[in-house]
């Protein structure tokens, strides 16, 4: 579980050395900062949570994990720009793949979350219990 925190932890580090090497002459930028500290608190929470046994810490955990890719995505899209429609703005426009694939991975993770609160209904229905127990479902689970 550590090992996957600290490699994504190595990633968002790269994002963030790309990132300062870009804007080295234009200053610190806290912004950003408080951003990758808020990815890095979620997903370490997400995973931490997704290595329990208890399925509904499991769901919170996944949740937590997408949420913070979605701030990280949206961190590394770079600064806010106009609407990306031609003719709309004066400035430069924002790049609107992050903001699609943001809105792609919400969907993604509504899905799978809904397909997991299933799962734990079906099994407190059959075991009383959400805890992932391989021994104890092998007597309900008919394969």
């Amino acid at each position: 579980g550590c090992v996957f925190g600290l490699l994504f932890l190595f990633v968002i580090g790269s994002l963030v050395a790309g990132m300062a090497i870009g804007v080295a002459r234009r200053g610190p930028i806290p912004g950003i900062v408080a951003l990758l500290v808020v990815v890095a608190v979620l997903v370490a929470a997400g995973v931490t949570l997704l290595l329990e046994r208890s399925l509904t810490r499991i769901l919170v955990g996944f949740v937590l994990m997408g949420n913070g890719v979605n701030v990280m995505f949206l961190v590394a899209s770079g600064p806010a720009g106009s609407a990306p429609i031609i003719g709309a703005g004066d400035g430069p426009m924002a790049d609107p793949l992050p903001q699609a694939m943001v809105l792609t991975a919400i969907v993604i993770t509504l899905g799978i979350t809904a397909f997991g609160l299933a799962l734990a209904y079906r099994s407190w229905q059959l075991t009383g219990t959400d805890d992932v127990d391989m021994y104890s479902l092998n007597a309900y689970w008919r394969f």
